[in-house]
């Protein structure tokens, strides 16, 4: 395993999922450190299309189930760790009654307490980013006084400009500004890796590309974690940056 850590900053390579309890006993001195942790350690080590449905109410087509059913398990198990952080979650197309049955599931198999989450304090609507975790002042209305993660999952490759044909991981590079100009603590990105038959884009040309854009991020602290989906593999890599 390479990676280099320092009491200031994080910078990391791509690690497989075998990887992730060394790296939460390496990395868990702090509360911000903890709570990415329990990000990473929420997401499914193997996220075969078959373990939670079909994509049929998305369509057929394997686009449609990304989008549909991968990006769906994956902001609800982000959104419940938020519930769990007692912090309240914005997060589009998830309906309040399909997380409130996830909750349900987990109390039933031991992995949460009764009472440790919170309904009322998720909504089904997006508000800037795919997903956030935020705190509000309960004095005055409209102030918000945590803004603790903000996520963008994408699983495109391409975006539909002429003068960016071809250029690796377009779409991914676009949704991940919003998260440079963020002022969240936690920023986390899934994107798809490309390692097609006929097209292959490597990670770690995508990592050059991230270390140059958070050159510009503002804000000392802050931590990007990044997801790629192996679609031969099924299953995650993950990458982390401290700025």
């Amino acid at each position: 395993m390479v990676f280099l850590y320092t009491t200031d900053r994080i910078k990391m390579g791509w690690h497989e999922f075998k990887d992730v309890d060394f790296f939460c006993n390496k990395f868990s001195d702090d509360l911000y450190n903890k709570r990415v942790l329990g990000v990473l350690q929420c997401l499914p080590e193997n996220l075969k299309l078959s373990s939670f449905a079909n994509g049929s109410e998305r369509g057929d087509d394997m686009e449609n189930n990304y989008r549909g059913v991968w990006t769906k398990e994956v902001k609800t198990r982000i959104a419940i760790q938020g519930l769990k952080e007692k912090y309240k979650c914005y997060s589009g197309q998830l309906s309040e009654e399909y997380v409130e049955a996830r909750v349900e599931e987990l109390i039933k198999i031991g992995e949460l307490d009764h009472n440790s989450v919170d309904m009322s304090c998720f909504r089904n609507c997006e508000w800037l980013y795919d997903l956030i975790w935020y705190k509000e002042s309960d004095a005055e209305c409209y102030m918000i006084t945590d803004f603790e993660l903000a996520m963008e999952s994408e699983w495109s490759y391409d975006r539909n400009e002429a003068k960016i044909k071809g250029v690796p991981y377009a779409a991914v590079k676009y949704d991940f500004q919003k998260l440079v100009v963020s002022t969240a603590r936690i920023n986390v990105l899934i994107f798809r890796e490309r390692n097609g038959m006929r097209v292959v884009w490597p990670l770690t040309e995508f990592s050059k590309y991230v270390e140059n854009q958070l050159m510009y991020a503002k804000g000392f602290g802050r931590f990007f974690l990044f997801v790629a989906y192996n679609t031969n593999m099924e299953s995650f890599k993950f990458s982390l940056y401290k700025t």
